[in-house]
């Protein structure tokens, strides 16, 4: 940061005098070109101010911070109590304080005569005296400061116009204009008569003689805070700060008993501690438990439907039995039917049986007078005839078993009565057909939901398997759907983590946890991809096996 050298006239000081510009002199300050933010001091300028004599001095700031640097007595805090004298009140100001000196040392009056340092008694040696560049001249004081907002382009001017009266008392009047102003240009020469106050509103100016009433306007101006320019009057007067608290305590803060006001605030905050702490603890239980009741409730849903088809499963060979059993006891009475039948055939057929073998006797008789060939071709006859009758009586007799396990009772003793049996039987073969198909289907339906139940209660064992080994609070969708981006794009999966794992509460503010999960919840659920894999993952995000 450059520096620039403040000369001006003094003769106390031992400083040469240098005159820069005529008839007003401009003194160039370092700045701080960062500081715009606001209104700032864009330009001060000085008239017949303390040593500051007969001309204007311009101080161009531009609104940035400046570094006024200088030997002693060279008139830095004369500039500074000028600021002090156009924004501070008189009751609170303190003059030369920055530079060291007493709060009485300096005052309007001395800065409106000029006092210029101590000079011999003409009429006693041993002694000194003040002297003044403008005793008893009736010279007046004028004070400007032009201050700038450069970001909404507004200019606000603030002047003061000192005079002393015939007693040697101070005299003001206070000025204000929304727009650049300058000394040589609205307010040198001055008339100090009556009429300055109507002349100064001829030009623009907004003036009275009460500091309150144009504090008051300036302030709003600004929009200051009530006690901002009180701030402003200690800080200007700290010399060195120690210590940025004991700088606080004893310039920006009132004194007052706080100890009466700060303990009844910490016993109920120790209150709403306690209270928030048992708050966050219960609610985090009660987060805890939520998972296990919804898990705990579709478990022993799961758990009721499998034993239901568990039992239906353990009871269907109890069921087939029964069923075979209501099938078979039919059966059963019709064989004991159709054994009455054949046993009443039987005993008809031994009848005949022995009515023919009797008829055979009578053709043996007979046959005894016939010849031996004729003879022998009969008995192979015979023979054959037994063998056919046998043949046909095991084929009759299997017949009618079988009629009798399909429920058919009715015998064939002609045409009509076979051809009623062979139309039954077709109609038995279709009735069974239609049960058999219709059994089957039952039957695979059985299984179908058998399997289903039991793959439903293996994935939910296998979710509650997963909820217990799991290290973080992520959903199992979530997790499966990065699982499968992973899988599809053969990514590691910590390449696509989520955002909750790579946040983590410290431990000692873990009583916040459970609500800062809850806040953070839909951020956390979001997948990080870097910007070299974006491409890649939305694409396959957006396959429709992705929205499947």
């Amino acid at each position: 940061m450059g520096k620039s050298t403040l000369r001006h006239h003094n003769a106390f000081s031992g400083i040469e005098s240098e005159q820069l510009v005529q008839p007003a002199i401009e003194l160039p300050l370092a700045a701080d070109p960062a500081a715009s933010d606001g209104f700032r001091l864009h330009r001060l300028e000085i008239l017949n101010w303390g040593t500051f004599d007969e001309q204007v001095h311009i101080f161009h700031l531009d609104g940035e911070t400046a570094l006024l640097v200088g030997q002693n007595g060279s008139g830095k805090s004369t500039l500074v109590d000028a600021v002090l004298t156009l924004l501070v009140p008189s009751n609170i100001r303190n003059y030369n304080v920055a530079a060291g000196g007493k709060k009485r040392e300096r005052s309007e009056v001395s800065y409106i005569q000029g006092a210029c340092g101590q000079v011999g008694d003409e009429d006693d040696e041993r002694k000194t005296k003040k002297s003044y560049l403008r005793k008893n001249s009736n010279k007046p004081t004028i004070l400007l400061a032009c201050f700038r907002d450069a970001a909404h382009g507004k200019v606000i001017t603030l002047a003061q116009i000192l005079y002393l009266d015939a007693e040697g008392a101070a005299k003001h009047v206070y000025c204000y204009a929304d727009s650049g102003r300058s000394i040589q240009d609205d307010l040198y020469p001055i008339d100090l008569s009556d009429r300055i106050v109507a002349k100064l509103k001829e030009k623009g100016f907004s003036v009275c003689r009460e500091f309150e009433e144009y504090r008051k306007r300036f302030t709003k101006a600004f929009r200051l805070k009530e006690k901002a320019m009180v701030v402003f009057n200690q800080t200007v007067a700290v010399k060195d700060i120690e210590k940025l608290d004991t700088f606080i305590r004893q310039h920006m803060l009132e004194s007052d008993s706080w100890k009466k006001k700060i303990d009844p605030v910490v016993n109920h905050f120790a209150d709403l501690k306690n209270a928030y702490e048992s708050l966050v603890r219960v609610r985090k239980q009660y987060d805890q438990l939520l998972p296990i009741k919804k898990h705990g409730k579709d478990y022993r849903q799961i758990e009721e439907e499998y034993n239901k088809t568990k039992g239906m499963h353990d009871a269907g060979d109890v069921f087939e039995a029964q069923k075979m059993l209501d099938f078979a006891l039919p059966q059963e009475q019709a064989y004991q039917d159709s054994l009455e039948t054949v046993n009443s055939s039987l005993d008809f057929l031994k009848e005949e049986l022995n009515k023919f073998r009797k008829e055979q006797r009578d053709i043996e008789i007979e046959l005894a007078g016939v010849g031996g060939e004729q003879r022998q071709m009969l008995e192979m006859k015979i023979d054959k005839t037994e063998e056919e009758y046998r043949r046909k009586q095991e084929a009759s007799k299997h017949y009618y078993g079988l009629l009798e396990q399909i429920g058919i009772k009715e015998r064939a003793d002609n045409s009509e009565t076979f051809q009623r049996i062979q139309e039954q039987i077709r109609k038995k073969e279709r009735e069974l057909q239609q049960k058999k198909t219709e059994g089957q289907i039952k039957r695979d339906e059985l299984l179908v939901s058998c399997n289903d139940d039991v793959r439903k209660l293996e994935a939910d064992k296998e979710e509650l398997s997963a909820l217990e080994k799991r290290q973080t609070n992520l959903p199992e969708s979530s997790a499966a759907m990065r699982r499968q981006i992973c899988e599809g794009l053969k990514l590691d999966e910590k390449d696509l983590p989520f955002a909750a794992e790579l946040i983590a509460v410290c431990p000692e503010e873990s009583a916040w946890e459970a609500s800062i999960e809850k806040l953070l919840h839909n951020f956390a659920l979001n997948i990080l991809v870097s910007n070299d894999k974006y491409a890649k993952v939305s694409e396959f995000v957006e396959k429709p096996q992705m929205h499947a």
